[in-house]
């Protein structure tokens, strides 16, 4: 009996070896054009999968974001796939060295490209580009000007990710007047607050567009009551494991200056693009992903988007908002894994 069990024990200690020699956790930079991206990739390689994650803001670190563990996706995600977390062009540096004339969502999008392809040859993995809000909106400008060289890729993951700007006419004729409209709709229907909610869409069917301050106040009032998103406390904890680790300086990232600089002319680059715009040109699968309750990326505008990619698959994530990752986390980390593992 008991050399049975030790063959057992061995056993299964030979198992947990076999798959901690998959397991990753790596720091280094990836130089493209004369810039150095900070890069940190985590989590397990045993399933030949990586998800690049692009983040939003836009303006907004994506190492903090994984040392912080701020998404759980270190007991979740990382478990059965590995991530590569970078930090866009122009963040945690000196605003001074910071070329404005490269922090545009076509420029980022490139460079997601050319770290997917350093990796892709560093690791010999599937390589998915994966963004999320602001960060998708990137890729989109990657896959749809670029269709030949984004063949590296396996597929995309866009994840709350609006396809229009703040300068859309669409957006504010269109999309979230309807958006509204289906919100009071879906409640109603449920004998949720129905008066509440028939106002709303009586309100919304006459005013019909957003456009004025006052409008869209008063469609911002209503949203904002539909769900109440989760919250998760930022520990000392959690700051201290990102601002004492590398690429930080503590003093420099409290401050901010940087970070700030970079969203700013990424809002104002809206100006000048497009995202619905060769949506045809797509070439690599794509998966589309919101919450119901997400109102910066309305579900019916991601839907609208679906009909003009070739290879996308649609998710709408029940109760959750636009961080449906914290929302309803095993929904959304579910349809990822669905998406690149058995698709």
């Amino acid at each position: 009996m008991r050399r049975i069990r030790y063959i057992v024990v061995g056993f299964l200690l030979s198992l947990n070896s076999i798959s901690a020699q998959h397991l990753i956790n790596e720091f280094f930079k990836i130089q493209f054009d004369n810039y150095d991206f900070p890069v940190l990739v985590r989590g397990n390689m045993e399933s030949g999968k990586l998800l690049i994650f692009v983040q939003g803001g836009p303006g907004e670190t994506a190492i903090d974001f994984a040392r912080s563990d701020y998404p759980k996706w270190k007991n979740s995600l990382e478990k059965e796939l590995a991530i590569a977390y970078y930090d866009q062009r122009g963040l945690n540096g000196k605003v001074s060295q910071i070329d404005s004339s490269k922090i545009t969502y076509q420029q980022f999008g490139l460079d997601a490209l050319a770290i997917a392809d350093y990796l892709q040859n560093k690791y010999k993995v599937d390589v998915y580009l994966f963004g999320h809000s602001a960060g998708g909106k990137m890729i989109l400008q990657a896959l749809s000007s670029h269709p030949e060289r984004s063949k590296i890729l396996s597929g995309a993951i866009l994840a709350s990710t609006p396809f229009t700007s703040d300068y859309s006419d669409a957006r504010y004729n269109h999309f979230r007047p309807e958006y509204l409209k289906l919100i009071a709709a879906d409640n109603i229907k449920k004998g949720v607050k129905t008066e509440y909610w028939q106002n709303a869409y009586d309100w919304m069917s006459h005013q019909k567009v957003i456009d004025d301050l006052e409008s869209s106040n008063k469609w911002n009032e209503y949203v904002d009551k539909a769900f109440e998103a989760s919250k998760r406390k930022i520990s000392l904890s959690m700051v201290a494991k990102v601002i004492f680790s590398k690429p930080y300086n503590p003093v420099k990232y409290l401050k901010r200056k940087d970070n700030d600089m970079v969203g700013d002319l990424l809002w104002q680059n809206e100006k000048n693009v497009n995202y619905f715009d060769d949506l045809d040109q797509i070439a690599v699968p794509i998966l589309l992903m919101t919450g119901f309750y997400d109102n910066i990326a309305p579900f019916n505008e991601l839907d609208s988007a679906h009909q003009f990619i070739g290879k996308s698959k649609f998710v709408v994530i029940e109760n959750a908002g636009h961080e449906a990752f914290l929302d309803n986390p095993s929904g959304f980390n579910q349809s990822i894994l669905d998406f690149v593992l058995n698709d």
